[in-house]
Order: structure tokens, then sequence, then C-alpha cells
């Protein structure tokens, strides 16, 4: 688990609009905290998504529907 120092975001219930307002409430609290999380994402976004990465995701995606094109 990462340490408060390190936090890079908030976990929040996507299907719950009270805990998305929870979540978005304590980042508009404190927003300088909120610039600092933004600021510690910023590298591992840039490893994990760059547009090589969509690329391929995205030419995986295709080839898999291609392969089982009639087999539903």
């Amino acid at each position: 688990m990462p340490s408060e120092t390190d936090q890079i975001g908030v976990h929040v219930n996507g299907n719950d609009a009270s805990d998305i307002a929870w979540g978005l409430g304590g980042l508009l609290d404190d927003m300088g905290e909120a610039a600092l999380m933004g600021k510690r994402v910023r590298k591992p976004v840039a490893r994990h998504f760059t547009w090589d990465k969509v690329a391929d995701s995205t030419i995986d995606v295709h080839a898999g529907v291609v392969a089982n094109r009639g087999k539903y």
C-alpha cells in the first residue's frame, strides 16, 4: 500500500455517486495535495500509457475480433 507521500489518486466506487462526491470533495478541500498527486502520477502514466502501447492494444483487439468473426 502506498504511503501518503506516494499517493497518486483517490480510490472510490465508480458506481456510487456519494463515494465519487466524497473523493472529489477531498481533492477540492486540499488543492495543494491534489496538485502534488498530479505531479506524482505523471511518470507512471507516461511509462504505462504511451501511444505505442495504445496502438498495440488496439491492434490486439482488432485481431481478436477478426479471429472470432462468425463464432457468435
